[in-house]
């Protein structure tokens, strides 16, 4: 900042100095002309007071004859036939011929005209003072010559002055900006972003372009985290069919089946990386279609079932059930909903597909869904025109549990990063999301509300 008010005092010191210098010249010649043209009407003035000089015979005859009563600021000489006849007597060496009209000779201004003398055409030489036109010339340049450096470095000080003003608010948004490249907040709120003038836009340009930096950071975290968190329930069931098929001898037709069973797994997890590198990238690319989703969540619980048959999960479906969506982000939204219930909560997990009609009307249990209980927390703020999902009609899915949470806070336990994936998918699906107690009134009730699909 300092060298940018360093170069602002210069260049208004640089333009100050050229203007100045363009108006002094300017006004030098305007002054050196009013002069000329005064001291030129001086001495035309004098012309008459000379006809009356000559006019007197001269004192004694003497030639030639002195003229002593004419102004002494004007030197005057006559000259006739070749020869002076008439003079004052500081009048200043001038070539005895000399040119008619007004001119400048020797440092002096001449004017040179015809007169009479003597009853015979004379020329009538007259030269002006040089300090008459000398002196106020030099009295201008001597005070341009100490205001002129003075008005030079006033203008300079001022410039950087003001150049200091003006790039204060410019000093504040960029020690904002490095607190913020420090911290590593980038969502930090800067100041100046109301004001109205330049500086607000670009407060509110660094503002928008530090979000976007936020939100690439928390997807490429998200996806990270989320990448090792979902890849690892694939992975292990992966290994466990391997670790089957080589823990004894298998017929042909049962190692195809084995080798077949891991490259669906293989394909899923390649399909599953796919999605979390889309959903990492951003939500432009997610290709939605239509879809049942009891269908596709039943398919869920039957996998769960059949990698922990242990562990009770049911499912219950009713109604229309048509989504728009993609099939792999909603199963792995499941599976994380599933495999979170019944990590951090107690069996039975149930799982429950409705399909509801337009806003108002009632869902199978004979309540509005998603209204009757007062702690509900509202995941789905980011998710635009989720408020409005039953407009049109709806569909809800639900995961919930009969444990009580280990979590901090009230919230389910773990890292979180399975309820962060399933907030990014319900977003890319404008679906609402929910997280509130059970019914029951024990664990906890993840509740989805995505906005119903054309039939199929």
């Amino acid at each position: 900042m300092r060298s940018i008010r360093l170069r602002v005092g210069l260049g208004v010191a640089l333009l100050t100095l050229i203007a100045v210098l363009t108006s002094a010249a300017a006004q030098f010649s305007g002054m050196r002309a009013y002069l000329l043209a005064a001291e030129q009407g001086r001495l035309i003035r004098v012309l008459p007071l000379l006809d009356r000089e000559l006019r007197a015979p001269p004192l004694g005859g003497a030639l030639p004859q002195p003229l002593a009563r004419l102004p002494r600021t004007v030197d005057v000489r006559v000259v006739q036939g070749g020869r002076v006849v008439a003079v004052t007597p500081d009048f200043p060496e001038l070539p005895l011929r000399l040119p008619l009209g007004f001119r400048k000779q020797a440092r002096h201004d001449v004017l040179v005209v015809t007169v009479g003398y003597q009853g015979q055409v004379a020329q009538a030489q007259l030269a002006s003072d040089v300090l008459g036109i000398v002196s106020p010339l030099d009295v201008y340049l001597r005070s341009l010559g100490w205001s002129l450096p003075v008005t030079v470095i006033l203008a300079g000080l001022l410039g950087s002055l003001l150049t200091g003003a003006l790039l204060s608010p410019l000093r504040r948004l960029g020690e904002a900006a490095e607190r913020v490249a420090a911290s590593g907040d980038w969502r930090q709120p800067l100041p100046l972003t109301a004001a109205r003038d330049e500086v607000g836009q670009l407060a509110r340009l660094l503002q928008s372009g530090f979000a976007q930096v936020a939100e690439v950071r928390e997807r490429e975290e998200l996806f990270t985290r989320a990448a090792a968190h979902d890849l690892r329930s694939p992975l292990t069931a992966l290994k466990t069919r391997l670790q089957g098929a080589l823990s004894g001898p298998r017929r042909e037709g049962e190692l195809r089946e084995e080798i077949r069973e891991a490259l669906t797994d293989v394909e899923r997890m390649r399909a599953l990386s796919e999605h979390l590198l889309r959903l990492g990238q951003g939500l432009r690319d997610i290709e939605l279609r239509p879809l049942d989703l009891a269908a596709l969540a039943g398919e869920v619980v039957d996998g769960q079932r059949e990698q922990a048959p242990e562990l009770a999960v049911e499912f219950e479906s009713s109604g229309p059930c048509t989504v728009s969506g993609d099939p792999v982000l909603l199963r792995q939204l499941l599976r994380n909903l599933i495999q979170n219930a019944l990590g951090h909560g107690s069996p039975p997990v149930l799982v429950r597909v409705c399909g509801v009609g337009s806003a108002g009307e009632e869902g199978p249990d004979g309540g509005r869904p998603g209204t009757e209980n007062s702690g509900l927390q509202n995941l789905g703020a980011q998710n635009p025109g989720a408020g409005n999902l039953g407009a049109g009609g709806a569909v809800e899915l639900t995961v919930s549990d009969q444990g009580r949470p280990q979590g901090e806070g009230g919230a389910p336990g773990g890292s979180g990063v399975g309820l962060q994936l399933v907030r990014r998918v319900a977003q890319a699906h404008g679906a609402e999301l929910r997280l509130r107690g059970s019914e029951t009134g024990a664990g906890w009730q993840v509740e989805l509300r995505f906005p119903a699909g054309p039939e199929r």
